[in-house]
């Protein structure tokens, strides 16, 4: 096997449609004096099925397009790992596109250039190519250049091709980088390094309310979604039972989408959650229950002992530093005679999407298919019923759940999908006798 005594150079492209990427990176692919590979978003895209493609629905195109920009990245990297210098262009109009770029290409010397142009000339060039939806890059222009400082910048207006390709040699040249990679990355809470082929978060999940800033965009997801709605909610309301006249405890309540069902069932509910929208929301969901903002990383302070009859936690504890402390809490406030269902991501789909040793426990970086940012927990499932186990429960009953027969007229694909392989988990654990 070669070996190669340093990573290949990373030119990274990025600017709305119609700004003029392609012609710069033609440009350089001439006039650096070393061999470069052009890959650009544009061509991978094109290499998937065009029939196939046109009968797919628009969420379900963006879950595509979403999956080959990652891959198209991971493309990049891997070539570059190998020695091969590389030219490569994308569109990074949302913070966390940014930061797969930041921690995927982690080991790399990547050379960042913003390609600009007027909103009027766009629109001119646009409609010129023909060969892009109306408005494309009017749609890109507000955000594609919000997320991070360049160490070269461009105005294809105002300069040629060829003279904005030797300014990026020059700035390559230079060897001054103003590493924006490097400042988003210190702007998480988590360390990275990389791991094999993989770029790993290892220390981490930390306290940020993570779905606060797409609260409202959650509520509309999991309302209808096939994951929530036909999944994950029927499962744990299956394992809570009748819950008539008793006392539930909604932790990491959410927007108040299971605490809404309870509700209906005749439980008395209270809840919680880290964010102060997602409160919010289930406040105006739920106008009987009782909810306040709090972390399930800090101790359950304005609660009872032996409070509640039924606590639920559902697809949250793999967002806790201490999971074990958490559960000890949960486990203080229910009754001796009561029970608490959890569920999570279930393990083995978790480890076959991130690959790695299943046996790992790790923290996760994900960008989900709508753009949503999150970190999480990945652990086998030995470790959970361990810490199940600590904190003072035994398991009464385990389900890897199947979606409802509702849920094939929503996504098809995926409704077959979870019929042969699981993608969450949940349980029903009681307090163990002392």
């Amino acid at each position: 096997m070669l070996e190669h005594v340093t990573y290949g150079q990373i030119i990274f492209l990025n600017g709305t449609s119609s700004s003029g990427k392609t012609s710069i990176a033609e440009e350089l692919l001439e006039q650096l004096p070393t061999p470069y590979f052009y890959i650009p978003f544009d061509a991978l895209n094109a290499m998937r099925s065009r029939s196939r493609t046109r009968e797919l629905s628009p969420s379900v195109l963006n879950v595509a397009l979403d999956e080959t920009r990652l891959g198209h990245l991971r493309a990049v990297a891997g070539m570059a790992k190998e020695g091969n210098n590389v030219i490569i262009d994308q569109v990074l109009s949302q913070r966390s596109w940014l930061l797969d770029a930041v921690r995927i290409f982690e080991p790399f010397d990547v050379l960042f250039v913003g390609v600009r142009c007027s909103l009027p000339e766009l629109d001119r060039r646009e409609k010129l190519r023909g060969d892009r939806d109306a408005g494309q890059a009017a749609r890109q222009f507000p955000s594609v250049h919000r997320y991070g400082e360049y160490d070269v910048e461009c105005d294809t207006e105002l300069s040629s091709s060829a003279e904005c390709a030797r300014r990026v040699i020059d700035g390559l040249n230079s060897g001054v980088r103003l590493s924006v990679f490097s400042k988003v990355r210190s702007s998480t809470e988590n360390e990275i390094r990389l791991g094999g082929d993989k770029v790993e978060v290892v220390s981490r999940v930390g306290r940020d309310p993570q779905y606060e800033a797409f609260a409202d965009e959650f509520l509309d997801h999991a309302s209808v979604g096939l994951f929530n709605a036909h999944y994950d909610r029927p499962a744990c309301l299956e394992l809570l039972g009748d819950v008539r006249g008793l006392r539930v405890l909604d932790a990491a309540c959410g927007p108040g989408l299971y605490a809404e069902e309870l509700a209906k069932r005749g439980a008395i509910v209270t809840g919680f959650d880290q964010s102060p929208r997602m409160v919010e929301l289930a406040r105006q969901r739920v106008p009987a229950g009782e909810f306040r903002v709090h972390d399930l990383a800090d101790p359950l302070d304005w609660l009872e002992n032996d409070s509640f009859d039924l606590v639920l936690l559902a697809l949250a504890i793999e967002y806790v530093d201490d999971r074990v402390g958490a559960l000890k809490e949960l486990r203080r406030v229910l009754s001796p005679s009561g029970a608490l269902v959890l569920s999570r991501n279930h393990p083995t789909a978790d480890w076959l999407r991130n690959g790695g040793s299943y046996f790992d426990v790790r923290v996760i970086e994900e960008t989900w298919s709508k753009g949503w940012y999150l970190r999480y927990w990945l652990a086998p499932l030995e470790q959970t019923c361990e810490e199940i186990h600590e904190a003072g429960f035994l398991i009464d009953r385990i389900v890897e759940p199947k979606p409802s027969p509702e849920a094939e007229s929503i996504d098809a694909a995926q409704f077959a999908r979870l019929q042969s392989a699981p993608g969450f988990i949940a349980f029903r654990v009681v307090p163990a006798m002392v």
